[in-house]
């Protein structure tokens, strides 16, 4: 970890996952955000169980991180985005934005009870830089809301505490079985996130397959590509930084996401950035300097 940081990590699996978010709401809105979930989830958990069978080698890890990972991907992957995904149908992506800030906030409480992680003064300059940008880029689309809804605001808190929650959960699976590898971790908590998805099939139909025969070709390469780089690659650069990272600081990093969706999204859509964008990057590249630092 001497070369590549775990701050590095984590920017790059952000942006990854920021890049791929234009493909899933894309796809989200033809069929549904369980059924883009369900099929990057799905794909994710196929190539974590290969890469690892044909590249490296299971490890044997004890039965309380089994658990973790586990419950981890079963709250964070599963549950906590759900909640995401009901608070921006409420509130819309500003106000879930601004929520969405209390991430460290979250991660950085777990880290201190169960991991007895401090925050030094640096660490805590970059987040405040971090959540800075997060908060002037949701002032511009906040400006367009006529109010709080108080559901919204518990489902998107439901959502980031689900998140931090599995965050800390696979740190602490990492702590009790050092040996174990991100990506063993990564396709442990995939099987998690099936679970609730097949719960969660019960009471609202899926139709996985039916839908993915409807696109063409490019449609399905397309879609397939954004599950691989969005969710395979993400989460094993992701879990890598969580492995060896300060959580809160990592966490920090992550909130940033939907930031850098929205610089995709000027890009792929070429339009100009507003100058909140501008300022918001100021205070973004402020606090990843202060980090890599």
């Amino acid at each position: 970890m001497s070369e590549v940081t775990p701050e590095v990590l984590a920017f790059g699996a952000t942006a990854i996952f920021s890049l791929s978010c234009l493909f899933y709401t894309l796809y989200s809105q033809r069929f549904s955000a369980f059924w883009v979930n369900t099929l990057k989830t799905s794909i994710a958990a196929l190539c974590f169980g290969l890469v690892t069978s044909l590249f490296f080698e299971w490890h044997t890890l004890s039965i309380q991180s089994l658990s973790l990972f586990f419950i981890s991907g079963f709250a964070g992957l599963g549950i906590g985005d759900l909640f995401l995904l009901l608070a921006l149908t409420r509130l819309g992506a500003a106000r879930t934005l601004i929520v969405f800030g209390f991430g460290p906030l979250f991660t950085g409480f777990i880290g201190y009870w169960f991991l007895e992680q401090k925050l030094t003064s640096g660490h805590s300059l970059a987040i405040l830089f971090l959540l800075a940008c997060l908060f002037i880029f949701s002032y511009e689309r906040y400006k367009e809301g006529k109010g709080w809804e108080l559901k919204g605001v518990i489902f998107a808190l439901s959502g980031v505490f689900l998140d931090s929650f599995g965050i800390g959960l696979t740190r602490g699976g990492f702590e009790l079985s050092p040996q174990v590898l991100p990506l063993e971790a990564n396709f442990y908590r995939s099987l998690g996130a099936l679970l609730f998805f097949i719960i969660y099939s019960y009471f609202v139909p899926l139709k996985l397959i039916s839908n993915f025969k409807t696109l063409d070709f490019k449609q399905r390469i397309t879609i397939v590509l954004a599950c691989l780089s969005g969710t395979f690659l993400s989460l094993w650069l992701w879990n890598t930084a969580v492995k060896w990272g300060h959580l809160a600081t990592i966490s920090a990093i992550g909130v940033t996401g939907p930031f850098l969706a929205a610089f995709f999204e000027c890009v792929y859509y070429n339009k100009m950035p507003s100058r909140y964008l501008l300022i918001a990057s100021i205070f973004f590249s402020a606090g990843v300097y202060i980090l890599l630092n």
